[in-house]
């Protein structure tokens, strides 16, 4: 399993959206999930980039920006103050 980093503007989806709404749950349906800030997840999926990018797209304007990528195992990542559990980072990145 590939780990994602998922990032986007909430500000200009619009934080209590129902696009925003169907943006987290499409986020969610990727696999095991973890909430790091407002706009950026952390997504543990067999999805590809490629389709995972594409399937959150459809639930944003074409101008809204989106970022999914995939964290390289060889790079560690460092974060403070996420709003998931530290731990459930830790152990998946």
């Amino acid at each position: 399993m590939a780990c994602l980093i998922i990032t986007y503007d909430v500000e200009r989806v619009g934080d209590e959206s129902a696009r925003h709404t169907r943006l987290i749950a499409a986020i969610q349906a990727l696999g095991a999930w973890g909430r790091v800030q407002s706009g950026v997840w952390i997504a543990q999926t067999d999805v590809p980039v490629a389709v995972a990018f594409d399937a959150l797209m459809e639930h944003l304007d074409p101008e809204h920006p989106l970022l999914v990528a995939q964290i390289s195992g060889d790079v560690k990542p460092q974060w403070a103050n996420s709003l998931c559990d530290s731990a459930w980072l830790r152990t998946r990145v």
